[in-house]
């Protein structure tokens, strides 16, 4: 994810997206298509922790892994676990490149999900 939308994200939702003990912030190691969504779950663990504040919600891993979004977390919520499920469904329908419609593309060595516009950008190796 480009650099200045990763963080917009820490700066918006510090409390989703907390600092670790070596003042580094989670990495977020995906694409900027993908911030809407990104963006959208954040929002709705912010207002799951805003009602409940005993239950704080918080993201350990934003990534992309076999062409779809993967999130790592220490909540156990219900919700939270209906959230990133998800997002991770939407993030196979849209391309991870632009944010655009989009499908899972499949080839010899990858899984990707992308847009008509960007099925070609794929990793070289």
């Amino acid at each position: 994810m480009r650099n200045d939308l990763a963080q917009a994200l820490y700066s918006d939702f510090p409390a989703i997206l907390p600092k670790h003990r070596d003042d580094r912030h989670t990495p977020i190691e995906c694409g900027s298509g993908w911030y809407a969504i990104v963006e959208a779950l954040c929002t709705l663990m912010q207002e799951q922790t805003r009602q409940k504040p005993e239950l704080p919600q918080h993201i350990t891993g934003i990534k992309e892994k076999f062409g779809e979004l993967m999130i790592t977390t220490m909540s156990k919520t219900a919700e939270t676990r209906a959230y990133i499920s998800f997002a991770q469904a939407m993030s196979l329908r849209i391309c991870e490149i632009c944010g655009s419609p989009g499908q899972m593309i499949l080839t010899e060595k990858w899984m990707r999900t992308r847009c008509a516009e960007h099925e070609s950008t794929l990793p070289d190796s």
